[in-house]
This record gives C-alpha cells, structure tokens and sequence, in this order.
C-alpha cells in the first residue's frame, strides 16, 4: 500500500451524484458522466459525503468502519476517473482571504472543477504587468490590482507578459511608444484612456495577431466625416492637453481602474473570455451605456504589416 493513497485527502472534483433505481451510481458535470455497478456502490455512498478534502485516507477509513487497503482501492479508482482530487495538491493554492476564496467558487462554480480554479487563479496571479503613461492612474491602477500581479519596471519589460498604458486623452505619442515596444518585445498591449464624461479601455494588440495602434487611429480618425481637419484638430488638442483640463466626476477613476482589472483578469484566465481582444470597450458615465466596438486591420499598416508606405486609408497618420 502506497504511503501516498494513505495520505491522499481526497475531495469531489466538479461531480454531481445520483443512484438508480437499479442501483447504479452516476456521476456526472457538465460534459461527461460516469457510472458504477457492484458491490462497492454502497460503500461509495457512505464516502462522498466525507470527501471533503480534510480526511486522509486512512481517517476516511476509520469513520465508514472499513479496511484501510480496501478504501484505498475506492479511492485509487475514482482518482483514476478523475472523480475526486488530492486537495493536499493544492495547499500552495488554499486560500485564506475571502477575495480569493470567492474568486475560486466562481471559477469552481463555472469550470465544475475544483482543481481548474485553482490552476486558474495560480497561473492568472503570476502574470506581470509593466505600467505606461499618467502617474495618477498608475497608481489607481496599482492600488485596484492589489497584490494579484507583479509590476515590473521599464528595464525589465523583456520578462512582462502585458503593457497597460493609461492617460486622461488620446495621447499619441504614448499609445504609439507602447505600441512600438509591444512590437518589439512581442508583448500585448491595452490602451486605456479616460476622459470627461467616458473611459475607453481596449483593445488590447497582440503583436501579429489583431490591429494594432496604428490601424486603430487610422480607422478612428478616416470613419470621421473629415478625417483631414479631425486628426488636425487631435494634433493641436494633445499638444495643448495639460493637467487643468482633467474633468471627471469623483469616483470614476476607481471605476475605470476597476473595470480594467475585470478585464485584465479575464485576459489572462484560461477560464473566461476576453472581450476587448482587438475590441474597445467604451463606457458613458453619464447615460451608463456602453459599446464594444471591433478594430480591424487596416490592410497595409505601417506598423503591424511592414510595409514602407501606407494606403490611402493610412494617409492622414502621415499628413
């Protein structure tokens, strides 16, 4: 008998249970179900209720008034069906502030697995982050991310699995040096911007995958009525920006750096599901509504293409 089936801990991974009338024991989740027929049916039945990941095996044992060697057999069998898990395998992840607790029921709750969560939240936790643009939302930013990931400086930005750059206008001269280093270092990058009575956060641009900042001001500047005067006009607006023009209403920076977690965390979750992948997000805080707007490739992009000249489409970025 292996020392570790005696000090397996074992716990329900994600199934549900029901006996037949014929005495059948099903196990099921939401993809799969599994059944079990014999003599070893009843004896199950008395174990679920104790698998609660605080019993050893042989405490398990114990309880139901069975033979260690034989409970061993049950459990070895359901972890070979992937029935139960070891939650000794997982004490680097138990928990202990209710944030991160709650995070796993919600993952365990949308997964069905208990193992998946924890996987999940240990893979989204050791992510890094380098962080671009005002200082002010930088540190909101920080404040609202807490400890679920590491920032790292400009000089370590090789080892950054995300670049976050934030400011208070369409600063192009920012959102185009991240957009360089993104390109660079073959980074992802979110845009995030936050203005009087809106917040844009998106889309985040991955390096030869989606758009990048350069298609996206192009396509924002050319679907204007006069592209020519509008990009002129966003030229003389950024060069005369300054601190006194920042407008918001008070609460709102916290809303869009919590808005930006959300997002960031389902970006780096194996779980859920990034909206703002090549998408922007954008949120009126005056009306509450909001849209998520696509951004494609601007076929021919200087920036994401390589190519020496830009289309027509591209033209006003170089007026």
């Amino acid at each position: 008998m292996e020392n570790e089936i005696l000090n397996y801990k074992p716990i329900i991974d994600g199934y549900s249970f029901v006996k037949e009338s014929d005495g059948e024991l099903i196990f099921f989740n939401r993809d799969t179900y599994i059944t079990c027929n014999g003599d070893s049916v009843e004896d199950i039945l008395a174990l679920i209720p104790l698998f609660t990941g605080n019993l050893s095996t042989e405490q398990l044992a114990e309880k139901v008034e069975l033979p260690v060697e034989y409970v061993c057999d049950i459990i070895q069998l359901l972890a070979n069906k992937n029935i139960i898990k070891n939650y000794d395998m997982n004490e680097k992840c138990i928990f202990t502030s209710k944030e991160l607790q709650r995070h796993e029921r919600f993952i365990s709750n949308l997964t069905g697995s208990l193992s998946s969560s924890f996987r999940d939240i240990e893979t989204m936790y050791s992510q890094k982050i380098v962080l671009m643009g005002n200082e002010e939302l930088q540190g909101n930013l920080k404040r609202a991310f807490g400890t679920k990931f590491s920032f790292l400086e400009m000089n370590q930005i090789q080892n950054a699995n995300l670049i976050i750059a934030v400011d208070f206008y369409e600063n192009e001269s920012l959102y185009n040096e991240a957009n360089e280093l993104a390109k660079s270092f073959n980074i992802p990058f979110l845009r995030a911007l936050l203005q009087e009575e809106q917040f844009n956060i998106g889309p985040i641009f991955i390096p030869n995958e989606t758009s990048c900042y350069n298609c996206f001001i192009s396509r924002k500047i050319t679907n204007c009525e006069n592209s020519y005067l509008s990009y002129k006009f966003l030229k003389k607006y950024n060069s005369e920006w300054n601190e006194e023009h920042i407008s918001v209403m008070p609460g709102t920076i916290e809303m869009f750096s919590f808005h930006i977690l959300s997002f960031v965390m389902k970006y780096f979750s194996n779980c859920l599901t990034s909206e703002i992948i090549g998408k922007e997000f954008t949120y009126n805080i005056l009306t509450l509504s909001s849209n998520l707007n696509p951004v494609l490739k601007v076929p021919g992009c200087s920036k994401c293409t390589g190519a020496k000249k830009n289309l027509k489409k591209d033209f006003v970025l170089n007026s």
